[in-house]
This record gives structure tokens, sequence and C-alpha cells, in this order.
């Protein structure tokens, strides 16, 4: 499976509960406890390390930053010992069906999805968590991919420039029809033909 994209979605705001969505979608399809639980070549450990971040419910996405992307935690409590301070990640589920984030908190006050390391070290993270319909009676726009839904199948190629992002793609039989670019804070819906394969953005961005 592609590890990477799916904690793209947090870069765009409104779309951070697809990365909760896919990452436990890949979790609960891809891995498991027997012999063969990983999905192919561990290559040298990627898959499982990308295992073990995502289900602590952080994730260094880019590792040229020392930024961690905060996902749904698959246990209720994580604990860390580092030489700059021990980490907390604690999650408040009221029950097994709640996979959603509704709030994040960092020593007590309310943070996004995205923590730098030196924040998270000797910090304690809590996630409150609420269900599908609570979650979608306050995002009555939001789009959910559930585990039975096939993932949108859109690959990017992005060329460097701050603050550019391409992030959703819809697509119909394995076509693309609508893809969100996320470009200077500015979300850009672009709806697609079936034959176009691609679209340059401010000469920055490419989707084939």
């Amino acid at each position: 499976p592609d590890i990477a994209y799916p904690y793209l979605f947090s870069r765009v705001k409104g779309y951070e509960h697809l990365t909760q969505d896919y990452v436990r979608r890949l979790l609960n399809e891809n891995y498991t406890t027997t012999p063969d639980g990983l999905p192919g070549n561990d290559d040298t450990g990627t898959m499982s390390t990308w295992a073990v971040f995502s289900m602590m419910g952080i994730y260094p996405d880019c590792p040229a930053t020392p930024y961690y992307t905060i996902t749904t935690p698959t246990f209720d409590k994580v604990s860390i010992r580092t030489a700059q301070g021990d980490v907390e990640i604690c999650t408040h589920r009221p029950d097994s069906t709640c996979h959603y984030i509704e709030r994040i908190t960092l020593n007590g006050k309310r943070c996004g999805y995205r923590i730098s390391h030196q924040d998270l070290v000797g910090s304690t993270i809590i996630i409150k968590t609420i269900k599908e319909d609570d979650f979608m009676e306050k995002n009555p726009n939001a789009k959910i991919y559930m585990a039975t839904t096939k993932a949108p199948n859109v690959y990017t190629d992005v060329a460097y420039e701050p603050d550019c992002y391409i992030m959703f793609g819809k697509e119909s039989a394995g076509i693309p029809e609508e893809i969100l670019v996320n470009h200077k804070e500015e979300s850009i819906r672009i709806p697609m033909a079936g034959e176009i394969r691609s679209l340059n953005l401010s000469n920055s961005v490419a989707i084939v």
C-alpha cells in the first residue's frame, strides 16, 4: 500500500478526517498478527515503523522537517520515554466505534493536526474522538470513505513550492473526476474530464 498519501489529507483544512479514515483502513486491511502479517517486504523496517507510528497516532510524514501529523490512535494510552522528556498520548474514546477526532489538546491547550518535535517531547496529547454520525452532524460537508469503499487512485507529481499541495481526488470507474488543490492556504476544487490526465497550476503542480 501507499503509506504516504493518507497523511497528505491533513494538510487541507476540512479533509483531516480522510487521514483518519485511510490510516485505519490500511492498518485493518494490510496488517495482521500472523507470520505474513506485513504487506510485502518490510524494506528494512519501513512498513513496521509506519504501522507503529500510525497506531500511536503520530507520524513524521516528511523526513526533512521535525513535525508529526496526528491521526486517531489505535491505543487508548501511549507512553514514550525520551532523553528530552516523556510523551503521553491519551485517547478519550466513548466506545470502539468512535474513530473521528473531535478535539486535540497539547498540555491542556487546543492544537491542530501537526505538531513539532520540540513541542511533542515532554508533553501530553489528549485526543477526543466521536462516532461517524456525530462527526457528520457537526461536519455535514465532510466526505467519508469507509473501509468498504475503494480508495481514490490519483497519482501526483508535485514540484516543490511552499504551501502547495494536491490532496484529494474523487474517481468514477477508476478515472479521476475531481481534484482538490491547496495552494497558498487557498483550496481550489478542479473538476476533471475523464480523458484529461494532466494539469498545471501556477507552473508548479502536475497531475499525471
